[in-house]
């Protein structure tokens, strides 16, 4: 039996989220433990863990007490851990200015800079000032051939007179000129640590949690009765090896480009289960057309396979095999779904109920998982696609317009206040300079990547009611509140 207690609902206690507590615990104590003799920063790296963290130990830890929060106890969890995650990445900001040195020694000596200088020329790239940039050497000029041409000579050049021990980027500069920055080998890498590798394992094992409880929820058809743990299993399993072939698809194209990329930090949900996950990478990406493989590739996949659960699960509830009772307006919460609906469903959508079979609503939280990664901002697959084709300066006007809409969409759907949320705490910013940014995305990628992005228009977007009783989806007699 369940009752409501204020703005936290009470249910007999449940042991597996104090194991799942309990292992988030240990990992915690395992950083803290690797963080000791490392320094103020490597503590503050830390703490920042625990805030992201600790919300969540709350909520799972009253969870397995019996005691759920609603989710505007959650959010207010949520504001106060982001409030302390910046106020500790502004004190590690200024722990790092303050024990940087005045003047960072060069990597670059002067004959290493006249070397440099050699490796411009009149048909390549004309440099008319040389200076010195973070170790290594900042060029500005004139570009003389097609930035891709222009490259492959210069880096050839480059490490015919310099070998290994520096990268060449090839980027706008602010007066939208090009520039060619030339950087030590070991600053155009970056690392992981600890700390992150345990926040990813964290994660992942609290998405399987939330996923196998949306599971349960959705196979029991909201009765109280239990569902056998096969069934909660099975269907587990197909929801989270969508999002395991999508990180495979990602990782595939990391592998062709050999860039290196992080581990996968899923974002749990307890609404769809899994938001998604969101990567870092770690080596410089070669080309705009690369970031836009890597952007493309997993939304490819999820969303492919996404459909495919949502089509088939249509066609099961069209047969009668639907458990599950959802009122028909709310296929008008989305224009592509409330379409497939009416298509395979047809008059079945008219009536106040229908039944839907659960692989239909495996589908469709994967469409919008990947929907919502694919939204035009900052480093989730939208942002990058956007980058990848109109540059970093379009992009970063679209994210803009992009937060704004989805800030007042918060206004009807709270699920955009989280998601809000975490892109300007984690994904708010653009990918950093690739290696040739200049040259734009081969082939026909443009129109791929506007054809996905405008199906993560139709997936988001609603009807109005107006259109979704005209098309016979809901009736005009039910009031949803």
């Amino acid at each position: 039996m369940r009752c409501v207690f204020g703005s936290v609902t009470m249910a007999s206690p449940s042991y597996l989220p104090f194991a799942v507590v309990a292992l988030t615990l240990a990992l915690l104590g395992w950083g803290y433990w690797r963080s000791r003799g490392m320094g103020t920063a490597a503590f503050l790296s830390w703490l920042r863990l625990v805030a992201l963290l600790l919300p969540w130990v709350t909520y799972f830890g009253l969870f397995g007490l019996g005691i759920f929060l609603d989710l505007s106890a959650l959010l207010l969890l949520l504001v106060g851990s982001t409030m302390v995650y910046v106020f500790l990445v502004n004190q590690e900001q200024k722990l790092a200015k303050a024990n940087a040195s005045p003047t960072a020694p060069l990597s670059m000596d002067e004959s290493d800079r006249k070397a440099l200088q050699s490796i411009f020329s009149v048909d390549t790239f004309y440099a008319t000032e040389v200076g010195t940039y973070q170790g290594g050497a900042i060029c500005r000029g004139n570009l003389r051939a097609p930035a891709h041409l222009a490259y492959g000579q210069l880096q050839k050049r480059l490490q015919e007179k310099l070998g290994d021990r520096f990268t060449l980027f090839l980027v706008e500069g602010q007066q939208g000129k090009p520039v060619v920055i030339v950087l030590p080998q070991a600053l155009s890498q970056t690392g992981e640590l600890p700390s992150q590798q345990v926040l990813a394992l964290v994660l992942l094992l609290t998405s399987v949690y939330t996923v196998g409880s949306v599971m349960q929820q959705l196979t029991s058809g909201g009765l109280a009765q239990p569902t056998p743990w096969i069934e909660v299993i099975g269907w587990s399993s197909l929801f989270l090896g969508i999002w395991g072939l999508r990180e495979g698809g990602l990782r595939l194209v990391t592998r062709h480009y050999r860039v290196q990329l992080s581990w996968p930090f899923l974002l749990p949900s307890s609404q769809l289960g899994l938001f998604g996950a969101f990567h870092r990478f770690l080596s410089p990406l070669p080309s705009r057309t690369a970031l836009f493989d890597l952007a493309i590739a997993p939304a490819l996949v999820g969303g492919f396979l996404s459909l495919a659960c949502l089509v088939a699960g249509l066609y099961c509830s069209a047969k009668g095999w639907g458990t599950l009772e959802v009122p028909c307006r709310l296929f008008q919460s989305s224009m592509l779904g409330g379409l497939l609906g009416k298509v395979i469903l047809g008059d079945a959508l008219s009536a106040d109920y229908v039944g839907v079979h659960i692989l239909a609503v495996i589908g469709w939280f994967g469409m919008v998982g990947t929907a919502l990664n694919l939204l035009p901002v900052g480093q989730l697959d939208g942002g990058r696609l956007v980058q990848a084709m109109y540059g970093r300066r379009t992009a970063a006007g679209v994210g803009v317009v992009t937060l704004v809409l989805l800030a007042v969409s918060t206004l009807i759907n709270p699920l955009a206040l989280y998601w809000g949320g975490l892109i300007l705490i984690l994904r708010r910013n653009q990918e950093r300079p690739m290696l040739d940014e200049l040259s734009e995305v081969e082939g026909d990628r443009d129109s791929l990547g506007l054809g996905i992005l405008l199906w993560m228009l139709t997936t988001l977007l609603p009807m109005t009611p107006t259109v979704g009783l005209q098309l016979g989806i809901g009736s005009s007699t039910l009031t949803l509140l």
